[in-house]
């Protein structure tokens, strides 16, 4: 995990979409577009500050992250997997993977989670990507609420705003939509459902 995938997800935790950041962060969208593309190293020091400060936390501790908060997440979602009573199958099921990966998770043998990944952890584990990631070590009984909970079967209950959030970032779109462009993703499926029935 480096820093620009850091600071993605605690802008997908905090804000609905990156354009409510850019508001909140008095930072031109296209340039909060360019700087999470091209990475956070090659921002200005000026605009890195602001977007500290809009997502409340020090320039110092991003300026000092590194691969160390990498090392923790395998053992974060260990921790996690035991507190909760899963087992390595249990943990498997739950995100639809076998259990070669959870331990290739667990033992840091995976270096680049993906967001998606993280965030699908993390609400298994019934906490948040930032904690999982080493971020956040003396808040993590404040991130554990029922938007991360499953539900008795242990299957995910998703809002219809998160299912659309999810399949978008199938296909390359990595930030939460807004109303229009849910709209926009519905109406979309809804042409390719009638188009399909037709080909039959």
């Amino acid at each position: 995990m480096n820093k620009t995938a850091y600071i993605k997800n605690l802008i997908q935790e905090k804000y609905p979409s990156l354009k409510d950041f850019s508001r909140k962060s008095d930072l031109p969208y296209t340039t909060l577009h360019s700087m999470l593309s091209r990475g956070i190293g090659n921002a200005s020091t000026d605009n890195v500050i602001k977007l500290c400060r809009a997502l409340n936390i020090s320039f110092d501790s991003l300026n000092s992250f590194d691969m160390a908060h990498t090392l923790n997440i395998g053992q974060r979602i260990k921790e996690r997997r035991l507190e909760l009573g899963y087992s390595v199958d249990d943990l498997a099921k739950l995100i639809g993977k076998n259990r070669a990966t959870v331990y290739r998770y667990e033992n840091n043998d995976i270096e680049n989670h993906s967001i998606f990944m993280l965030e699908l952890l993390a609400r298994v584990l019934k906490t948040t990507p930032v904690y999982l990631m080493g971020c956040l070590d003396n808040d993590r009984d404040n991130l554990l609420d029922t938007k991360y909970v499953t539900d008795a079967k242990g299957v995910y209950s998703f809002s219809e705003q998160e299912i659309y959030d999810l399949a978008v970032h199938g296909v390359g779109h990595h930030e939460s939509l807004t109303d229009d462009e849910r709209e926009d993703v519905k109406l979309a499926i809804r042409i390719a459902l009638e188009k399909h029935k037709k080909d039959r």
